[in-house]
């Protein structure tokens, strides 16, 4: 971590030369009308007292003063300029200046002898490129041996204002008082003092220090950073961090981009400006147990026109499972300190509440942050508790959590619940043994915990008792996808053709539309009154569209076609042969289909603002009332090797409703909906799982506010044909701004879950300490 040394001809200091007082101050005034007009609040210069200038005999070496410029007030800079330069030594007569005493300053590395510049706002310094030597130092360390050599085409400009500025010419060292700001490298630097050794290339700051490189916002009581090799720290450390930017953003051996973050406003100007801007783009979702489909949902994707064998499990048998991301964070930390390629810091707490109090905290004895790849940042906490209205702590046992959008399979260990495969309550936990950017390999060992107290005989040692599922994601290339999954619900081998299920997929995109290449072996499939059927095996292709909006109409229509081969279970005698095993037949099956449906909007209220006292108290985002309906038609042919054909045509009704805006303490909250579905069917398929059995199906729901944030919902669809109920779903959810609880379980199809939210806001303007009481007038 070292730098050149600074050559006399690489120093150039704008200031405001005293030969005119009237015209500098006439230029900066206009200078401060242009910074107005074009709305950069902390580039507002006010008028400067230039005293005269005194100086006394003074000897110096290689000076000379060339005649006083005055730059336009659109340049960068303004006012008057004079710079140093060349060559003969001379005596300047006339000029007097005391010999004054600088105090000794806080920082003992950066003890700064007399010199004294005059009062000025403005200077530039060009400093040469950095260098990054092999091995780290401390970052208040200056090095013993600097490196020198950096070259022309290395220097960079460092942009430095404030009241007062003080150099000191033996030991390289600025001293800058007063609104100190300083721009570099597409960042800027806000303090109340700040010292910069040009020679180590340490710059310290204190008093309301603040950094600012793009989204990444780093404010403490004191700033201690070395720029050579990005490291340094902060004292009380506060501010925010974007997970999608801050691999480079907080690179600072990486310039500015041409129209990124070239000139960012100083926090000075941020801090200071309400909330606004204020977006919900998703959310992390940590579910345990299960996340079901449910029959309607099922029903649906039969007679959509969508390929049954391209419809996902019913359900999820993974215990544990993350997905989406949170990108911006806000923290506060006793000491902060930066690394490359991440930070450190302790007693630390971190929220994605953009409002303080936070809701919601993550709050740890120490963190360390991490950039695994562009992509992806890890977080390793210490001692780690979810706290929720800073009034419940609850331990987390998962002291890692990656910040990436792909989904994410972590945990100490988490409880499952399937009464199906694994014999009731079952215990995993999830290993990566292979995580990169084109390549992740997920283990997941499983013990089934109901199974070997009560099935087997108390025996824990049977290998019945345990299982695993593996999940492999490889992007092999930007356009082509391969995803793997198996899951062994048995380690007894001679138990795996029965207890194993495995789905392969490789999608590859075809402009806007996508083609999957797909096997699957014992694929579970929920078909309504016919309840779960079992595709024994499959393979084959489907070709998807994208939706697509037909002019202005508000038309969307879709469409795709597919061919499987497909072996499964068949009620036809004829079909089946004499002294078989089993019912399951071979048969192809080729299928075409496509949608049409169009909504209307009935009635639209307004929301409430979005403030954490109104719109933003219960919901992440302000809920509008209103009420729509749509109208939908789909159209599915299939066609087997057998000779026969299922062709169906279904209409769909949906009425949506939400009355209220989730604010108030009681019943302000109501959601309530109705699809009516009728499907007019020729032929029947010959395989049970894909056959249109429930030709009327109606789907009610409702979700109620009881009181505060807790809600409760009810959702079931119904087979009129036979008057069946098809699926009942409950759940109860605590929600909130930054987080929601919810739990959810279906008594018919046996499946439920308890799922945790983490909302993702962005935003604009500043915050305030977590600890209001804490916030100094």
């Amino acid at each position: 971590m070292v730098f050149p040394a600074l050559p006399p001809e690489a120093f150039a200091i704008e200031l405001v030369a005293p030969a005119d007082v009237t015209s500098a101050r006439q230029v900066l005034a206009d200078r401060a009308s242009a910074a107005r007009v074009s709305q950069r609040p902390e580039l507002e210069v006010s008028e400067l007292e230039v005293s005269e200038l005194e100086v006394s005999e003074l000897e110096v070496s290689k000076l000379e003063i060339p005649e006083t410029q005055v730059s336009q007030p659109g340049d960068e800079g303004g006012g008057l300029t004079t710079r140093s330069s060349s060559v003969a030594e001379t005596r300047i007569p006339g000029l007097e200046v005391p010999e004054l005493e600088t105090p000794e300053l806080e920082t003992p590395e950066l003890e700064i002898p007399e010199i004294n510049l005059p009062e000025t706002r403005s200077s530039q310094i060009q400093v040469p490129a950095l260098e990054i030597p092999q091995a780290p130092i401390p970052p208040t360390t200056a090095p013993e041996n600097p490196q020198i050599g950096a070259t022309l085409d290395q220097l960079g400009v460092l942009e430095l204002i404030s009241d007062t500025q003080v150099f000191d010419q033996g030991r390289q060292v600025i001293t800058a008082t007063g609104e100190v700001v300083m721009r570099f490298q597409g960042g800027i630097l806000s303090a109340d003092r700040v010292q910069i050794n040009t020679t180590s290339r340490i710059v310290v700051a204190e008093g309301n220090a603040a950094l600012v490189r793009g989204q990444q916002r780093l404010r403490g009581d004191r700033i201690e950073y070395n720029l050579t090799q990005e490291t340094g720290r902060v004292l009380a450390a506060s501010g925010s961090f974007n997970t999608a930017t801050s691999g480079t953003e907080l690179d600072f051996n990486q310039g500015a981009t041409e129209g990124g973050f070239v000139r960012p406003p100083s926090d000075r100007v941020t801090q200071i400006q309400p909330i606004a801007d204020l977006a919900n783009p998703g959310a992390i979702r940590i579910t345990t147990g299960f996340q079901t489909n449910f029959g309607l949902i099922e029903r649906e994707n039969n007679t959509t026109g969508k390929p049954t064998d391209s419809i996902s499990l019913p359900f999820n048998v993974s215990g544990f499972r993350q997905e989406g991301s949170v990108s911006r964070w806000r923290f506060e930390a006793d000491e902060l300190r930066l690394v490359p390629g991440g930070w450190d810091a302790d007693k630390a707490s971190i929220t994605n509440d953009p409002f303080s109090p936070p809701q919601f905290k993550l709050r740890a004895e120490a963190i360390r942050a991490r950039a695994l790849s562009p992509l992806v940042d890890e977080i390793v906490a210490t001692k780690p508790r979810y706290v929720f209205e800073d009034k419940v702590a609850i331990p987390t046992f998962r002291n890692r959590i990656v910040l990436d959008r792909r989904p994410r399979d972590d945990g100490l260990v988490t409880f499952g619940f399937d009464s199906r495969d694994r014999g009731g309550l079952y215990l995993e936990r999830t290993f990566e043994p292979i995580s990169t950017e084109k390549l992740r390999l997920n283990l997941t060992p499983q013990f089934y915990a109901q199974r070997a107290l009560f099935d087997n005989g108390a025996n824990p040692l049977d290998l019945d008792n345990y299982g695993v599922d593996i999940d492999l994601r490889s992007n092999l290339r930007p356009s082509t996808a391969l995803t793997a999954k198996v899951s062994l619900s048995s380690a007894d081998p001679s138990e795996f053709a029965e207890n194993t299920r495995a789905r392969i997929n490789l999608a590859q995109s075809l402009g806007r539309h996508t083609l999957d290449l797909g096997y699957s072996y014992r694929t579970r499939i929920y078909n309504g009154s016919i309840g779960f059927r079992t595709v024994r095996q499959s393979y084959g292709a489907v070709l998807q569209s994208p939706n697509f909006t037909l002019g202005k109409t508000g038309i969307v229509v879709n469409y795709q076609a597919g061919a499987q081969r497909i072996n499964a279970d068949t009620d036809r005698a004829d079909l089946l042969e004499v002294g078989r095993e089993n019912d399951r037949v071979t048969l192809n099956r080729y299928q075409a289909g496509a949608s049409i449906n169009r909504g209307f909007s009935l009635w639209q209220g307004k929301p409430l603002a979005a403030t954490p006292e109104a719109g933003l108290r219960f919901s992440p985002v302000p809920v509008a009332p209103g009420a729509s309906v749509s109208l939908g038609l789909t159209g599915l042919y299939s066609a087997y090797s057998n000779g026969e054909a299922q062709d169906s045509l279904t209409s769909t009704l949906a009425l949506n409703a939400q009355f209220g805006h989730f604010a108030r303490n009681w019943l302000d909250y109501t959601a309530l909906n109705a699809v009516y579905s009728q499907a007019v069917r020729g032929d029947a398929s010959p395989f049970l799982f894909d056959r249109i059995e429930d030709t009327r199906v109606l789907s009610l729901g409702l979700r109620q506010q009881i009181y505060g944030p807790l809600r409760f919902g009810i959702q079931t669809s119904l087979g009129l044909d036979e008057g069946k109920q098809l699926s009942t779903d409950y759940t109860l959810e605590w929600s909130r701004r930054a987080y929601g609880v919810e739990f959810r379980y279906n008594p018919v199809l046996e499946l439920g879950s308890v799922s945790l939210r983490i909302s993702d806001f962005r935003w604009n303007g500043g915050s305030r300490p977590f600890n209001l009481e804490a916030e100094t007038p």
